[in-house]
């Protein structure tokens, strides 16, 4: 894959969409790995698992909101959906993603929680 960055992040996004965990694997290096909600998985085989998992079985629908790019990294937000226990997450539920990408593939992605600053005293 010869993707910048955003367009990675696209077809990444749009394979989890469709559950294609093929394509959605291909986005990623074989050394890859992946953070998310406190767990590690690390090559294809453990992150075409994670995604069967959390991310084609649960129907997860994912609208890309923010990308940047700095300093070797790619930071994206995404609205997060689907069919999974939401109690006690904030609706909408926003993950912030931080990638670092070369030649094309996601080397390492950590995925957590993201809390916008509202601006709103509480």
């Amino acid at each position: 894959m010869n993707n910048t960055p955003k367009e990675l992040v696209e077809v990444w996004i749009a394979a989890a969409n469709a559950a294609d965990l093929e394509a959605f694997a291909a986005c990623f290096a074989p050394q890859a790995r992946v953070v998310d909600a406190g767990s590690e998985y690390s090559g294809l085989e453990a992150i075409k698992c994670w995604a069967e998992r959390d991310i084609a079985a649960v129907n997860l629908r994912l609208e890309l909101l923010d990308l940047r790019e700095q300093d070797g990294e790619t930071t994206f937000i995404t609205r997060v959906d689907g069919d999974f226990d939401k109690t006690g997450l904030p609706d909408p539920v926003l993950i912030h993603n931080r990638a670092v990408i070369r030649q094309g593939r996601i080397e390492r992605l950590t995925c957590r929680l993201h809390a916008p600053d509202t601006g709103r005293a509480g």
